[in-house]
Parts: C-alpha cells; sequence; structure tokens
C-alpha cells in the first residue's frame, strides 16, 4: 500500500470512530423505512385493498402522478432498473391525490 500504512491514511478510532448526531439518527431511521413500491404494493393488496387491483395499475399512477408524489416527499423513483421507493405516507398521498386534498 505504498509508503503510508492504511491507519496512516484514515485515522479512526475502533471506540468512537463513529459520532452519530441526534439528525444523523433521524436521518437514517427515515432511510430504513423507505420500501420498494412493490412491497407497499404487496402489503396494500394483503389488506384488501382495492384501488389498485394489479401493480401495473399502481406504477401507472406513479407514472402520472409522480412529480406530486415526489414533490410531497413520499416517492423516490427508481432508475436503471431500479425499483421505485417509497416512505411509510405513500399511501397518504395516493388517497390525498385522488381526493385532491393538500398535505
Amino acid at each position: 500500500m505504498g509508503r503510508h500504512s492504511f491507519s496512516q491514511q484514515w485515522p479512526l478510532t475502533v471506540a468512537g470512530a463513529f459520532q452519530w448526531t441526534q439528525e444523523d439518527i433521524e436521518v437514517d431511521d427515515e432511510l430504513t423505512m423507505l420500501k420498494p413500491l412493490y412491497e407497499w404494493y404487496e402489503y396494500h393488496e394483503r389488506k384488501g385493498g382495492v384501488l389498485f387491483p394489479t401493480y401495473s395499475s399502481l406504477k401507472w399512477f406513479v407514472r402520472q402522478h409522480g412529480d406530486q408524489l415526489v414533490d410531497a416527499g413520499v416517492l423516490l423513483r427508481g432508475r436503471g432498473g431500479r425499483p421505485s421507493l417509497v416512505t411509510p405516507d405513500f399511501g397518504k398521498a395516493v388517497y390525498n391525490t385522488f381526493f385532491r386534498r393538500e398535505g
């Protein structure tokens, strides 16, 4: 590895190497709650949801209203074969879109 050892390039100690702030923890929790769109659909279907009879109908809805859902902060669009991700508030935003309610 050249003239410098790995520990000289990355001076991290094992104890206290990562100091998490409250903001870091909250952001990490939010990222952990993101779920693929297909998992949201499977949950919707298991709970007896009838609004989207097929996964294709949900994907069509997301294509039609994707900008609104992104602006609402409930959709992260997938790219290059990666699935779109949704937050726990996705269902509420879908409901509000259908009934034209704000926030």
